[in-house]
């Protein structure tokens, strides 16, 4: 039982005290949940806890009639005799009033080395003591209200604990050398509690753990958010869905044991919804931010899109299709989808598909500069029926990819080389001997676990493998034959011939290896790339020396296979015209006058339909001056000379043409977006033409990321995903994290 007490002008007092002890204290606010808990504080602090001096009880010795007259309303209790209990005097009984730890408060503090002092766990702040936990108990309200909340449930783990303390370090830290910068006749009585200031408010932005506290009303407005519907349950929902598009995870981790009590230590008070709900959530969200990204289209000028056919584990067929433009000053990508296909892949039905998925998306015809493909008659076909032909770009990549067949075709000489590396390279991934005794020299040579080298097996449906297998055999070639004594089945190795053969080929090959590499980017302009690149290659492939007769012959038939395949592609006219506006090349790749004079022609026709009509052509001649000033001259002269130095800004098309290709070419390296932006002043319609034919990609290896992506989405886990299903997860695992948060 608690003794009774009485409450007078914010005095509380004891009856049973037996001193007549007055605490003063803010009645009005319920500081203390536990008398034993009290503590007094001064009148006109209001109950509020100053950490430069303990809070200690006022005693009021009721001595005669008068002073008990004064407090009208006290209880006036007589004295008898007892301890004063006042001050603790020695450690002893200090220790006696402490030691029994048995309020929860004790998780959070401890006692302090020095005598009549606790100190905070969590900030290593001290407050004296007067016998009790008051004075802490009010600071962990303030300053750790979140650790307290749950003080009746767990202690405090070490690494929260740990991240309040490099908090408050970070803090101590940043403040000492802004105090060594301040003038020398600061006292340190000022500097310190502006510093137990900054130190508070840092903690309070960089630490989870420690809030402002909050009223009664916010308390339950936070404890309302996180039912079903509140804000809080809201944003930690769309956020595990986030989580789940963008790591390709399956929806299903919300039924898992361990991602549960994650959510459950994260977030005590958030009900984690079920599969089937987060399943409805996943189709809302695809909707919202499907809704989003066609509004963002609406404002795209122009755009274009690969496309590519894909067929899962489960023998379902998809079209992936991928869209790419110009924001910012930056190529940008996104995935439309990956859409399921339920008839056979016929030239018609693939360009129905297509158009279904332009009309789902609102894309318009007209703003579509080109859509890329593979080779494949029938998608290649429906690409050309739908746009056109001019619109129509075959995958560039897959054509430079087949080179290296083209030239290996009946080639015994090397391919016999080539499949006794192979065979040497298979057996070696399959022997754990072989491949431990690979590791163990490389590990005698100085190599740590994270460079050791590993032998690569060729992978046909992969445009450079090959050539990766040749290099890494040459390359750990000193230690195979000692490792491949592990295997058990005996192996040919390359004799001292052979490998001179490999190592006079590889660099005859490398340069279609760079190739595929470079233009498969699709976070820059490739399609202004691809005649200058080409005619690098071919000029660093005749540059090439062989040693061998084997290597000879090979360069022969390399050149050979280029040559069938590329002998036209200057007069490809989309490829012409972007390379002639990309201000990086412009014709010095060009080895065909006709095809230069074609794409110019091409590219006046568009700038003529383009350029706008001006009602008010620029005068000709210079202006007759009329006034007496002579700084009219000055202005007439200024005028011709601008009118002479911007004169195929836009009266002539031909002149705008000429001067932009008498124009200094621009470093390789440099933005050509930018570069256009800036020249929009003295070339309006030819800028405009170029930032829309340079926004085009020359390859569809984007839809072919796409299809590793769906492989990686729909695996063992998620193999009975839907087609529809796979499909919404993703285009919103594309979807970047501002986008995502961005839309509601």
């Amino acid at each position: 039982m608690f003794p009774s007490f009485d409450i007078t002008d914010d005095k509380v007092i004891y009856p049973q005290d037996g001193r007549g002890t007055t605490y003063y204290a803010n009645v009005h606010e319920n500081y203390y949940s536990d008398p034993v808990d009290y503590c007094a504080t001064d009148d006109h602090n209001e109950g509020r806890m100053q950490e430069s001096e303990p809070l200690v009880p006022q005693v009021e010795k009721q001595t005669d009639n008068s002073e008990k007259n004064e407090g009208s309303q006290n209880i006036t209790v007589p004295e008898t005799p007892q301890t004063d209990r006042t001050h603790v005097q020695d450690d002893k009984s200090f220790s006696s009033k402490l030691q029994p730890k048995k309020s929860t408060i004790w998780m959070h503090i401890s006692k302090a080395k020095e005598k009549d002092y606790l100190i905070c766990n969590y900030c290593q702040k001290q407050y004296k003591t007067c016998g009790n936990t008051t004075n802490m108990l009010k600071h962990l309200r303030s300053a750790h209200p979140l650790f307290f909340e749950n003080s009746n449930s767990t202690p405090p783990t070490e690494t929260q604990t740990k991240a309040v303390k490099r908090s408050l370090e970070n803090v101590e830290n940043d403040i000492e050398p802004k105090r060594n910068k301040s003038t020398q006749s600061t006292p340190s009585a000022t500097i310190q509690p502006l510093k137990q200031n900054l130190k508070s408010n840092t903690v309070t932005k960089q630490s989870n753990f420690i809030a402002k506290p909050c009223g009664i009303k916010d308390a339950f407005a936070r404890i309302t958010s996180f039912k079903d519907g509140g804000s809080s349950s809201d944003k930690i929902s769309n956020t595990i869905l986030y989580m789940i598009c963008k790591d390709t995870l399956p929806v299903s981790i919300v039924e898992f044991e361990g991602f549960k009590e994650l959510i459950k230590l994260l977030a005590p008070l958030y009900k984690v919804p079920s599969k089937k709900t987060m399943t409805r959530k996943l189709e809302s969200r695809y909707n919202i931010m499907k809704e989003a990204f066609i509004k963002e289209l609406e404002d795209v000028p122009y755009y274009c899109l690969t496309a590519d056919n894909w067929t899962d584990s489960s023998n379902q067929s998809y079209i992936g299709i991928t869209i790419h433009y110009v924001n910012n000053s930056a190529m940008t990508g996104r995935v439309l989808g990956c859409f399921p296909l339920y008839e056979n892949h016929t030239s018609e039905y693939l360009m129905k598909s297509i158009q279904n998925i332009f009309d789902d998306f609102k894309i318009k015809k007209d703003k579509v500069t080109a859509m890329i493909t593979d080779g494949a008659p029938n998608i290649k076909k429906a690409g050309i029926d739908l746009l056109g032909k001019d619109k129509h770009l075959v995958c560039i990549a897959h054509v430079v990819s087949h080179l290296l067949p083209d030239a290996l075709n009946n080639f015994k000489e090397f391919n016999t080389i080539i499949d006794k590396v192979k065979a040497i390279v298979t057996q070696m991934k399959r022997s754990i001997p072989a491949s431990d005794k690979l590791k163990e020299m490389q590990l005698k040579d100085g190599k740590t676990e994270g460079t050791i080298l590993k032998l690569k097996l060729d992978v046909p449906t992969r445009w450079t493998t090959k050539i990766e297998m040749l290099e890494r055999y040459i390359l750990l070639e000193p230690y195979i034959y000692n490792a491949i004594n592990k295997c058990e089945k005996p192996l040919n190795l390359l004799t001292r011939e052979e490998i001179s053969i490999v190592k006079d080929i590889l660099p005859i090959m490398e340069p279609i290896k760079t190739v595929i590499t470079e233009i498969s980017g699709d976070d820059y302009p490739t399609c202004s790339l691809i005649i200058p690149i080409i005619n690098c290659m071919k000029q660093k492939i005749c540059s090439t020396v062989p040693t061998t007769e084997v290597g000879e012959l090979f360069k022969t038939k390399l050149q050979t296979a280029i040559a069938n395949r590329f002998k036209n592609i200057e007069m490809c006219s989309l490829l012409a015209v972007s390379t002639l506006l990309d201000p990086r090349f412009k014709k010095i790749h060009f080895k065909d006058p006709c095809a230069v004079s074609s794409a110019l022609a091409r590219i006046r026709k568009e700038v003529e339909t383009m350029k706008p009509v001006d009602p008010k052509p620029r005068p000709t001649a210079v202006n007759t001056v009329n006034s007496n000033s002579i700084w009219d001259i000055h202005d007439s002269i200024l005028e011709q000379s601008q009118q002479s130095t911007l004169s195929f800004s836009a009266s002539d098309t031909n002149i705008e043409i000429e001067g932009y290709i008498k124009l200094q070419l621009l470093s390789r390296t440099e933005n050509i977006f930018v570069y256009w932006q800036n020249l929009q002043v003295n070339f309006p319609v030819l800028s405009k033409l170029a930032t829309r034919v340079l926004a085009t990609l020359a390859t569809s290896v984007s839809s072919e990321r796409l299809f590793s992506k769906a492989g990686n989405t729909k695996r063992d886990r998620r193999n009975r995903l839907t087609g529809n299903r796979l499909n919404m997860l993703l285009f919103l695992g594309n979807c970047t994290l501002e986008e995502w948060f961005k839309v509601n």
